[in-house]
């Protein structure tokens, strides 16, 4: 997720950027609960895994914050 790269990037530095991408991540999460609502019965079983993994807030969330985390301690070297 290159928003989450962004958000790790910008965090300390700019808080309107920062901001912004965390938008983008919340968009991102309506985007896939669109596409489960109209397109889930269409997509290849491997596809409404991914689908049902970031339509879910409660797990892309968490999983943005390790990942944003994990960017920030690779950077700091």
């Amino acid at each position: 997720m290159w928003c989450v790269m962004n958000m790790a990037k910008y965090r300390n530095s700019s808080n309107k950027i920062y901001s912004k991408y965390e938008d983008l991540l919340v968009q991102t999460i309506c985007t896939f609960e669109m596409i489960k609502d109209v397109y889930y019965p269409n997509l290849t079983d491997a596809a409404q895994k991914i689908v049902n993994f970031y339509s879910d807030a409660e797990n892309v969330i968490p999983f943005a914050r390790q990942l944003e985390k994990d960017l920030q301690n690779r950077d700091s070297f």
